[in-house]
Parts: C-alpha cells; sequence; structure tokens
C-alpha cells in the first residue's frame, strides 16, 4: 500500500515522537515529530513491523541535522519518507528515493504566495499545511500546486478534520488520539 492508498483507507495521521508506542493505534501512517536520534531506528522498527508507513521529520529530532548527510542516515534507517520545511531538502531527498513532504507554515497572505512558490520550485509528494485550520488556504494551495495536501496543527476535533478533507486535503496529522479513531 502506497501512501496515498494508506491515506484513504484511514485519512488520520498519528502525530508522534520516538518514544510513543503506536502498537494498537488505528492509522495507517505515523510522522514521528520529535525524539531522539537513539531510539529514531527502533520507533521506525516497531512501526514497520506493525505494517504501517512512517515519516521523519528531518527538522526536528535531535541529533539529526536537516542536510544531506542527514538524509542518508535517516533513508538507512528504512522510513516509508521524511517531513521538511526546507525546500531544498526535497529535491535532495527524492533523489534518495525518498517520499518527501513538504510542510508549510501559513501565517499570512504573503507566506502562502511564498510557499507556493517554493513548491512548485520543489515539487514534494505532498505538502503538509500548518495550522491545519487554514481552510481556504489550503484549498487556494491545492488548486495552484496541483500537489496532494495533509493539513495538520491546531486540529482540535472532528469538524476540523471534516472541513479539512471536504477542502481537499488527502489526509489529517494530529496527536490528539481520540481524533485517530474516526
Amino acid at each position: 500500500m502506497d501512501f496515498y492508498e494508506a491515506l484513504m483507507d484511514h485519512p488520520i495521521i498519528g502525530a508522534i515522537d520516538t518514544s510513543r508506542d503506536v502498537s494498537s493505534a488505528p492509522c495507517s501512517i505515523f510522522f514521528i515529530l520529535d525524539g531522539d536520534i537513539s531510539e529514531l531506528s527502533h520507533q521506525i522498527d516497531s512501526i514497520k513491523a506493525i505494517g504501517k508507513k512512517v515519516y521523519v521529520h528531518m527538522d526536528l529530532i535531535h541529533g539529526i541535522k536537516a542536510d544531506e548527510a542527514g538524509l542518508r542516515f535517516v533513508k538507512s534507517l528504512g522510513p516509508d519518507g521524511i517531513i521538511t520545511t526546507h525546500s531544498r531538502l526535497i529535491t535532495k531527498a527524492k533523489d534518495l528515493g525518498l517520499f518527501a513532504i513538504q510542510r508549510l507554515f501559513l501565517l499570512d497572505r504573503k507566506n502562502l504566495k511564498s510557499g507556493i512558490k517554493s513548491i512548485k520550485k520543489s515539487q514534494p509528494d505532498a505538502i503538509e499545511v500548518l495550522p491545519g485550520v487554514v481552510y481556504k488556504a489550503t484549498k487556494e494551495l491545492t488548486e495552484e500546486t496541483k500537489i496532494p495536501v495533509i493539513t495538520g496543527g491546531l486540529i482540535m476535533d472532528k469538524e476540523d478534520v471534516i472541513n479539512s478533507l471536504k477542502i481537499g486535503a488527502i489526509g489529517v496529522s494530529t496527536s490528539l488520539e481520540e481524533l485517530w479513531t474516526l
């Protein structure tokens, strides 16, 4: 099952750290957004062992630098892909055969326009928009770039999940376990 099929199966993505036990979680995909390099390999192996997809946020794992050497190291651990805010890493990750998700923080209209420009250049496999409750901007981003969008950040309830999916997001990432079973 690829990334998109996994989201069709279960559109809620578990946002976790390297120490979280996810063995009974219903999510098909997990984003490792925090933790320590010493626990990363074990967490990736644990998630893969239960047949789930796992993506590592290059910018947030302690002990890993968000550069090409860091990408090669993370790839050697066997995740399905990476997440980063750095456009330059997207191209390098794709060159290494990693699925690349570009995380974009939408603060204002100017930031949205510069984000669209950056994404058109780097061509990630998917975009994660934060905060995920920015429905109108997410819709425009989807229409303008034609790249699948995942919403995340400040997802507070079922309504936020439904609204994100309604405007065209293909998935929603959240650390709130009560939303994982929707």
